[in-house]
């Protein structure tokens, strides 16, 4: 069985929805553990190993600042931290790299895994692939130093993919290297079948991170600008997720119309019995 260092600067820790971009990560490190070793390196809020399975273990170097997406590089007061983390977590790589026999490196994201996965490939020869997020390529890239680092960790990769179709194709103009499309997924329990309105009143869900890059700051005010002609071909709102923007969600939903069953949940539901039906 091979031997693969998912890489990532974002893995479920804690309170769900704290982890930023990297919901879904602890899906995907589970499905390729099927078929090779995986070992995720990952910040936390201190140093450890967890092994989760025979063929999965997460090893956590220690950070200043948590999430790392909320660090700002044109901002002088996150200087210190960037600095601080990249030495941590090449140091933390590199130290699985010289115990261990790799067959290839997964980073999540292009910066900063796919630069530290870029330094052990020039250092112990290990191939590497990023998979690029949006703000890799829609903010990181307008730095004109760090969008050579950038693109240099891209054209070095093994393999390149993308989350969105629009994000592929300005990676490969940034880039000028091919890039695949892959989209990000969570697995989530499904008990029996589902009915799917065909037609009013109708169900409606949003299920995603909450935070402002998301849109549901602008969705939830949308909702409260609904005439009641509009309300009347909804049967019920599903707001599912989690994330930095949790106290927004929740009062959101409280101002909604009680004739409207909102439904508003994180990955751990649980219930209440009056106002908005909040799960």
């Amino acid at each position: 069985m091979g031997k693969l260092i998912l890489l990532t600067s974002s893995f479920p820790v804690g309170r769900p929805g704290t982890e930023a971009a990297g919901s879904f990560v602890a899906d995907l490190a589970s499905a390729l553990s099927v078929y090779v070793n995986v070992n995720v390196v990952a910040p936390g809020r201190s140093n450890g190993t967890e092994v989760l399975s025979s063929t999965l273990t997460v090893h956590r170097f220690s950070v200043p600042f948590l999430p790392l997406s909320l660090l700002r590089p044109y901002d002088p007061c996150h200087w210190s931290p960037i600095v601080r983390t990249i030495h941590l977590g090449l140091k933390a790589l590199e130290n699985l790299c010289r115990r261990n026999d790799v067959d290839h490196v997964l980073a999540l994201w292009v910066l900063p895994s796919g630069w530290w996965a870029r330094e052990m490939r020039k250092r112990f020869d290990v191939p590497y692939s990023v998979w690029a997020l949006g703000s890799d390529i829609w903010v990181l890239s307008r730095l004109p130093l760090v969008r050579h680092i950038l693109t240099r960790t891209i054209r070095d990769s093994r393999h390149c993919f993308a989350d969105g179709l629009l994000l592929k194709d300005d990676v490969v103009r940034i880039s000028g290297c091919s890039c695949e499309f892959l989209a990000s997924v969570r697995e989530l329990p499904v008990s029996g079948e589902k009915t799917v309105s065909t037609g009013p009143p109708y169900r409606l869900a949003f299920l995603g991170r909450w935070h402002r890059n998301k849109g549901i700051d602008l969705l939830l005010e949308s909702l409260g600008n609904l005439a009641d002609r509009t309300w009347a071909r909804i049967e019920e709102v599903k707001i599912c997720g989690g994330g930095s923007l949790e106290a927004q969600v929740r009062l959101g939903c409280e101002a909604i119309p009680s004739r409207l069953a909102v439904i508003w949940t994180s990955v751990r539901p649980r219930t209440c019995s009056s106002g908005p039906i909040i799960c």
